[in-house]
């Protein structure tokens, strides 16, 4: 056991939902994670991605905000706003800078925001993070990440 896992001292991997209609940017990130020894599930539109999210457990959900059928804030707001999912911590990954497009991620409920292109160490290291304090790990329980 090596990663997360091992940190955690459990079984079980995080689970993880890569939602992006951008098939490159979604594989891409779903190897990242898997590096991480997380399982991914992938999804190519927001209906896909809360549909998945209203049916199985999740540790973490990373989101483009500009994806058809449902947007990533439409779709954060719905997590947001059905109670098996409001507490999952949500990643929004997206080419979108301009502070408008953060506002309305953080408003409707994103728990952070990543801009594309990615420094990847650093993006591991987030999501290393964030999966160690979905699964109940405190900050002081938490060993230094490599940025793998």
């Amino acid at each position: 056991m090596s990663g997360i896992a091992r940190q955690l001292a459990i079984t079980t991997m995080p689970n993880v939902l890569v939602a992006d209609d951008d098939s490159l940017c979604r594989r891409a990130v779903s190897v990242k994670i898997r590096n991480l020894n997380a399982t991914v599930v992938e999804a190519e539109d927001g209906l896909q991605a809360f549909e998945l999210l209203k049916n199985r457990k999740f540790d973490l959900a990373i989101v483009d905000l500009d994806m058809p059928k449902l947007n990533g804030c439409a779709l954060i707001g719905c997590v947001r706003g059905f109670p098996e999912t409001k507490k999952i911590p949500i990643v929004v990954l997206t080419g979108r800078s301009d502070r408008d497009a953060i506002e309305q991620a953080l408003i409707a409920g994103a728990t952070s925001f990543l801009i594309k292109p990615l420094n990847w160490a650093a993006f591991g290291a987030h999501i290393e993070h964030l999966l160690l304090l979905s699964r109940g790990a405190a900050p002081s329980e938490q060993q230094v990440v490599s940025a793998a």
